[in-house]
């Protein structure tokens, strides 16, 4: 939550006057047990509420259907308002860490061999860094509401930065659009609001708090993405399709080429291989008479 927008993702590179104006609380999902729920009571309504995953980065360029504005959307006089989300999460199987980017089409937290800003790979953190390299070739620097690199403070806009970006946004567009390749993340959580119903307070004498009762007991979906044929998959399926045409499976056939090939061979190898161990012969004793 935040009454006031943050400039950076990482509080380290905040002015230490800001610091205390922006309010992190953790909400813990657990599908397995009871969700977890938050209720919070603030001095003051003039707030806006973000939702975001465990990818999000927050910006002014975030989506507007996850913000959303106490006094815009429920009015001055609102005393509580009870606030539901649902959470989405796509999560790999063990098959997709075997594969390589191209295949799966993904990307992992741990691959940012392309980000210069962000120590976690997100598709919203190469999405920005995309917008801030675009910002900076057509107009030599980056828009205030963005995350900036620490010691590059000269790189932000002044209002000759923010007009060229305004006039030249068509061509950064061309250029999101055309030099920007970013991967999704291979696991990741998606929280949405699905239901804002705010009480308004009758009394004329309101101290002004807000009560906000934050639940997270709705529907929850899971999805798995997993790959669809493994090698051993190609070759049980070429095993079947031989099978089908020949009329004998795999195990069947090597049976045949073990019997009939490997098997005489290597008796015959061992009969002429068994005079340099010696020859057990067993002679009678005696002629004996039954």
């Amino acid at each position: 939550m935040e009454n006031r927008f943050m400039n950076q993702t990482n509080p380290k590179y905040q002015p230490k006057s800001l610091l205390y104006k922006y309010l992190q609380f953790m909400l813990r999902y657990n599908n397995k047990d009871n969700p977890g729920n938050l209720s919070v009571e603030l001095s003051q309504r003039e707030i806006n509420i973000w939702t975001m995953g465990n990818t999000n980065i927050p910006t002014k360029i975030y989506r507007e259907d996850h913000i959303t504005d106490i006094i815009e959307e429920f009015g001055e006089k609102v005393q509580s308002a009870n606030i539901f989300l649902k959470v989405k999460e796509i999560f790999p199987a063990t098959s997709v860490y075997n594969l390589d980017e191209n295949r799966r089409g993904c990307k992992f937290w741990f691959e940012t061999r392309d980000l210069k800003i962000f120590k976690f790979y997100s598709d919203s953190a190469c999405e920005i860094e995309c917008l801030r390299n675009a910002q900076i070739h057509f107009c030599g620097c980056v828009f205030h509401t963005l995350p900036n690199q620490l010691g590059m403070k000269q790189t932000v806009c002044n209002q000759t930065g923010v007009e060229c970006a305004f006039k030249q946004k068509d061509e950064i567009s061309a250029f999101l659009s055309t030099q920007c390749d970013c991967s999704i993340n291979c696991h990741f959580f998606d929280v949405s609001i699905i239901g804002k119903y705010p009480m308004k307070s009758e009394n004329e004498n309101d101290t002004g708090k807000l009560r906000l009762n934050i639940i997270t007991r709705a529907p929850s979906l899971q999805y798995i993405s997993d790959v669809k044929q493994e090698l051993l998959d190609f070759i049980v399926s070429i095993g079947g399709a031989i099978t089908l045409f020949i009329g004998c499976s795999f195990l069947s056939l090597f049976q045949i080429i073990y019997y009939f090939l490997l098997k005489p061979l290597s008796a015959r190898y061992f009969l002429k291989e068994r005079p340099k161990y010696g020859r057990f012969l067993i002679k009678p004793e005696g002629n004996k008479s039954f």
